[in-house]
């Protein structure tokens, strides 16, 4: 890669991804320069699990949770009309930021699994099948 940046003249190197894309961007910029071809690597946080250092929100989280959000709150509306109960399972890895946002956004009376401190509880006690 270093000898590709150093044939076509490339000083600048913008890498789009999360942690591990981070990472490399970071060891790409230090081989350029031990091996004498010092290349700015750029990481871009681009992932939905909106895990990374540093960061408030990374490309992709919003549509994640807006995704999700609307899925959970269209499975709510079936899931009392027919007096059901859904799981729904969204990605975040280890993270849990989706779950948390979706889970509050589409009306989710219950959440499980990795995710950061936080308790959803629903603001009344729940007497009947409903909002």
């Amino acid at each position: 890669l270093i000898e590709v940046f150093r044939a076509h003249d490339i000083g600048y190197f913008f890498y789009n991804g999360g942690g591990d894309s981070s990472d490399t961007a970071h060891k790409v910029s230090q081989i350029g320069r031990k091996l004498g071809f010092p290349v700015q690597c750029i990481g871009v946080p681009k992932t939905i699990d909106n895990d990374l250092k540093g960061t408030d929100v990374t490309f992709g989280f919003e549509t994640a949770v807006s995704t999700a959000a609307e899925a959970l709150d269209r499975l709510h509306t079936t899931a009392q009309a027919h007096r059901r109960v859904m799981v729904v399972e969204v990605m975040g890895r280890d993270a849990g930021w989706i779950a948390l946002h979706a889970g509050i956004g589409g009306g989710a009376d219950v959440r499980g699994g990795h995710h950061p401190p936080a308790e959803l509880r629903p603001a009344r006690p729940r007497t009947s099948p409903g909002p």
